[in-house]
């Protein structure tokens, strides 16, 4: 077998790399507002449970839960928005009259919804999500109500 002199392989090793680094490059500047919003996601989902541990306790959504989970949200980095006529977070189908443990049906829901973000949109579109439900993040959590009186 000869050696290979310096001079040769040069050539492939440049298109390799012109092709390789730059997909990498993109590869990891892509994951990085991926896993951002992975973090929010989870962030989001704590404030939910929490809120409707809240809502299990008094045995509804009330307004001062209502407000609380806004702040909440606000600090997060989701403020309160107005889209098409409807104010965001909305709570719209959550359960807002006082349900006792003692009834038949003591079900609390805790309904948030909130606009998404434009990656969430975008991986809608891909998904094909039906458009009424297209860049809207919907939380939606049912508990047992735990109030007496």
């Amino acid at each position: 077998m000869r050696a290979r002199r310096s001079q040769q392989g040069g050539a492939d090793t440049l298109v390799v790399t012109l092709l390789v680094v730059p997909l990498f490059v993109f590869l990891f500047a892509a994951a990085v507002p991926f896993f951002v919003y992975m973090v929010h996601s989870h962030d989001v989902q704590h404030i939910a449970h929490h809120a409707l541990t809240e809502a299990e306790t008094i045995g509804y959504v009330s307004p001062a839960l209502i407000q609380t989970t806004k702040d909440r949200f606000a600090q997060m980095g989701y403020p309160a928005v107005t889209e098409r006529g409807v104010s965001y977070p909305s709570f719209e189908g959550s359960t807002t009259q006082k349900v006792l443990r003692s009834q038949a049906d003591n079900t609390v829901r805790l309904v948030i919804t909130y606009p998404s973000p434009p990656l969430i949109r975008y991986v809608q579109l891909l998904r094909k999500t039906p458009s009424r439900q297209a860049g809207v993040l919907r939380i939606d959590l049912v508990g047992k109500s735990e109030a007496y009186e």
